[in-house]
């Protein structure tokens, strides 16, 4: 795997703002949290979320899942061997439901989970339908509960239309979706394949600080892979490095709001020192790399939080 899990556990500061806000939304559904929940987290990654999850809900079992192995290595070595409330499991959730891992689906195909949560997760599943339908066999009916959020990365608004080399690469090799397609396939497969109801939207765009070299050198791997889902197969591999270059560039203009000058340390953050905002999604502030002084950036991301109840259905 290109990323480490246990750098990623310590520096994915994105994440844990919108995963103690879907937790705060728990909290306000009609949901006994003193009760012995069995809670399933998709996505779980190295295992920071299923963390929060078994501290906020003191009396629930946490399932936790996602594809990269070392991610469940690592999540297993910290949580599940100091805490027998936590149970971890490598699977592909895109795999439809009978094709998952013998003894998760024994564990979960009694419809007794609770609660699945999802943090920064579902929109690496590229077929919301097959998973919907896992959801709809593991999920209590007209209990359930599903507190998740999708990201999208409206990358296509911030190319440059006077390059037309790029502009005819990116239209004729990356099949990108619009936003509007993307959540809408999302909110119709968990409506139509989950069968939840009551489904709840609400957008907004977080922001939180990164180390600046840090980010553009090694976190923004996780968007671009993300992002190279979308190019066509056909192309070579020294089209597709030219591509992925192209990615980078619009992921990086598109995320970053601000630099932030600072001390090594950390202790002052300048803000009224800020580099301008257009030289940033321009690509024109230089790196500080003097071994005294770094720069912090400002990142917002798109993100859609969705709540939704699984309805009275028994078919299975």
């Amino acid at each position: 795997m290109e990323f480490d899990p246990s750098k990623y556990s310590t520096t994915s500061f994105d994440s844990m703002g919108p995963a103690l806000k879907l937790i705060h939304l728990i909290k306000k559904q009609i949901i006994d949290i003193n009760q012995p929940l069995r809670i399933v987290d998709l996505g779980c990654g190295p295992g920071n979320s299923s963390c929060l999850l078994a501290e906020s809900f003191p009396q629930s079992t946490i399932i936790g899942l996602d594809v990269v192995p070392e991610m469940i290595e690592h999540a297993k070595k910290n949580f599940s061997k100091k805490n027998d409330r936590f149970k971890f499991f490598v699977q592909d959730l895109g795999l439809p439901f009978d094709k998952w891992n013998t003894e998760l689906r024994e564990l979960l195909q009694t419809k007794q989970v609770d609660l699945i949560f999802s943090n920064y997760a579902l929109q690496w599943i590229f077929n919301p339908s097959i998973l919907g339908d896992s959801l709809r066999k593991i999920l209590k009916p007209k209990t359930g509960v599903l507190v998740a959020n999708i990201l999208f990365s409206d990358i296509l608004s911030v190319v440059d239309q006077n390059d037309q080399y790029e502009c005819k690469l990116l239209e004729k090799y990356l099949h990108y979706p619009s936003e509007k397609q993307f959540i809408s396939e999302w909110i119709f497969g968990l409506k139509n394949d989950a069968h939840l109801n009551d489904i709840w939207l609400h957008y907004w765009q977080p922001k939180c600080i990164y180390p600046e070299k840090y980010y553009r050198e090694s976190y923004v791997k996780i968007p671009l892979k993300w992002h190279e889902h979308f190019i066509d197969n056909s192309v070579s591999e020294d089209l597709r490095k030219e591509i992925s270059k192209i990615l980078t560039k619009l992921i990086l203009k598109k995320r970053i709001t601000r630099i932030i000058p600072r001390k090594m340390n950390g202790l002052n953050h300048h803000h009224n020192d800020d580099v301008d905002v257009n030289q940033v999604k321009n690509g024109d502030a230089n790196d500080d790399d003097d071994d005294d002084e770094m720069n912090d950036i400002e990142i917002e991301q798109q993100l859609w939080t969705v709540v939704a109840r699984s309805s009275n259905d028994n078919f299975v």
